[in-house]
């Protein structure tokens, strides 16, 4: 299966990720956190989140481009990705992506 190439230059609207510090804490634990990391999985500790929460709100644009262009996430070959974070990340807010 080939990709549409008359997608090139497409942009997707905003998608927005409200999250809170249940999806904090979720997020924490899926990727490993363990119980002698109370700061990343109890409220009353924050929940701190890791820096590599910051790539979780192009998962919307990720899927809508793949639709756009005929391709599937079978067919994606992740070679890298900069993430540069200027201050923790709050436990709860609104993101968007384009």
């Amino acid at each position: 299966m080939s990709l549409d190439l008359s997608a090139v230059g497409y942009k997707t609207h905003g998608y927005e990720l409200k999250y809170d510090w249940k999806t904090a804490v979720l997020y924490n634990l899926g990727i490993g956190a363990r119980r002698d990391e109370l700061d990343y999985l109890y409220e009353g500790k924050g929940p701190k989140l890791y820096p590599t929460f910051a790539v979780v709100p192009s998962f919307g644009p990720l899927i809508d481009l793949l639709s756009k262009t005929g391709g599937s996430l079978a067919q994606v070959v992740h070679g890298g990705e900069a993430v540069r974070i200027h201050r923790p990340i709050p436990p709860e807010g609104t993101l968007e992506s384009t």
